[in-house]
């Protein structure tokens, strides 16, 4: 995919009877990787202490009668666009501060050289950009009209995206090893491979292991 908004955003549609109030939008930031911590939050359980979690807590706006967090709620309020790879500070290609979105590094996507975006093109060159492009996705999620350099926002918004970048790549073990290995099958969240489950008691797998997913 690309870090165009285009390769990333989704819809999220959430339904939930006297739970969460129906007609409501949000313009909070929300991953996929969120519904870990919320799922944890909604039933009550603590998770280890001993690591980082990439998942936030949705609960605070998902629950709001008018999609806003309450003040001083810990929602998600950046979001980090990485390469295929997070192997090292060059795979960052792009960071989001609550509407606003910095590009350091442009790339194409798996499209075919005529799509009509030249910018997913499979063709389109990958590099790293000598200005950042700051765009407002509140008012241009296309990312069309990037906030002009001379703009006097342009360097507080981006100052304050480059201190958070920073401070990303300042945390410990960022690049590290993972702690879900490709190689141990037992370490995925469910066990497809065949070989796997001829090898291993079923009674001992997750339940989602125990059925023919085809």
């Amino acid at each position: 995919g690309t870090t165009w908004e285009g390769g990333q955003r989704v819809p999220g549609i959430v339904k939930w009877p006297n739970r969460v109030a129906p007609g409501t939008f949000t313009r909070e930031i929300a991953s996929t990787m969120d519904l870990f911590a919320t799922m944890l939050k909604i039933v009550g359980v603590t998770p280890p202490g001993d690591r980082v979690y990439d998942a936030v807590d949705m609960s605070p706006f998902l629950f709001s009668a008018d999609g806003k967090a309450p003040p001083g709620s810990d929602v998600r309020d950046y979001y980090f666009y990485w390469d295929e790879t997070v192997s090292s500070p060059a795979d960052l290609n792009a960071i989001r501060w609550r509407e606003w979105k910095v590009h350091y590094k442009t790339k194409g996507s798996h499209c075919p050289n005529d799509y009509f975006v030249p910018t997913c093109r499979s063709n389109y060159s990958s590099g790293v950009l000598d200005t950042p492009l700051l765009f407002n996705l509140h008012h241009d999620d296309g990312e069309h009209v990037p906030l002009d350099i001379t703009d006097p926002m342009y360097k507080y918004i981006v100052d304050h995206i480059n201190m958070i970048k920073q401070q990303l790549l300042a945390s410990p073990g960022l690049f590290g090893s993972s702690m879900i290995t490709a190689e141990n099958l037992m370490d995925q969240p469910c066990c497809y491979n065949q070989t796997c489950k001829a090898a291993n008691d079923p009674a001992k797998l997750p339940q989602c292991c125990r059925t023919n997913p085809y």
